[in-house]
């Protein structure tokens, strides 16, 4: 029953209905735990997925917080190395790399996923090429080689194929990786590509689409295209507050960028309208 109640979970997570996944989640860990014990390996697996599902919430100190109680038990239960407690590890990290500002420990919980799933299920399987993406998110920043997230775009097209989730999050990190790098240039390409392929696998309006329509906002602003950076930071602000509602972090962070967006475009078309044989 709880396997099921995982499943159906994990299926309204990935829609993007995180309420609901939240809520279905929420009721499999209060049964699950009348029936077996907070600690059993059923309701870890469910109590995990739920703060994954506060952190897509924004419910940010819920969610660090019952990572790391699954992550502890994961540990006393199954063993620091186990599938399970690597599972924690996942978890954790994002929330401690963007919401904690603790980078350092979420790049070394990931490398330690890295290496455990790389040893055990080898380095390009779909677990392994999850947490290797994840990793070149973290890792991103102006000291990062420009071709670091060339071979793992790569595997994953050979293993998963293209417009795979798994590939296309691997491309969206690649991408926020060379932007990361100041390769603005480079990155157009991939991201328009990201965008358009999220829209194919997952729709407009699903959070994944916004993520990588967000960076391509990102990129076509510090190339100077400000019209365009607008006018994309513009559909991701009303669409996250369409699902997300106007209370969630990524609904303001957006509000926010798509402010910084249309000062640009006001500046830039002041700066135009002062040189001489300038169109504003």
């Amino acid at each position: 029953m709880l396997e099921c109640t995982l499943r159906l979970a994990v299926a309204l997570h990935r829609a993007g209905d995180y309420a609901s996944a939240l809520s279905v989640a929420q009721d499999a860990v209060a049964h699950g735990t009348d029936v077996l014990e907070a600690n059993h390996p059923a309701v870890i697996a469910i109590r995990r997925r739920a703060g994954r599902t506060l952190y897509r919430l924004g419910r940010y100190e819920e969610a660090e917080e019952a990572h790391r109680r699954a992550l502890t038990d994961c540990t006393a239960v199954f063993g620091a190395h186990a599938v399970e407690t690597l599972e924690g590890c996942a978890g954790l990290s994002p929330v401690l790399a963007w919401v904690r500002d603790q980078k350092d420990e979420a790049m070394a919980l990931t490398r330690r996923v890295v290496e455990g799933r790389t040893a055990t299920l080898g380095a390009t399987h779909p677990s392994t090429l999850i947490a290797r993406t994840h990793l070149l998110e973290f890792a991103a920043g102006p000291e990062m080689a420009p071709d670091s997230g060339a071979e793992l775009v790569s595997d994953c097209h050979s293993e998963v194929g293209p417009d795979h989730p798994i590939t296309l999050d691997a491309e969206l990190n690649y991408g926020f990786a060379l932007v990361a790098a100041g390769h603005q240039n480079r990155a157009l390409p991939l991201v328009r590509t990201v965008v358009a392929g999220s829209e194919r696998t997952y729709g407009i309006d699903h959070p994944k689409t916004l993520a990588a329509r967000s960076l391509l906002s990102r990129v076509l602003g510090e190339l100077g295209r400000f019209q365009e950076a607008a006018e994309q930071a513009e559909l991701v602000a009303d669409a996250r507050a369409r699902v997300l509602g106007a209370g969630h972090p990524w609904t303001q962070w957006s509000l926010d960028r798509l402010a910084e967006r249309r000062r640009a475009l006001d500046d830039g078309r002041s700066n135009r309208g002062g040189d001489e044989g300038e169109t504003p």
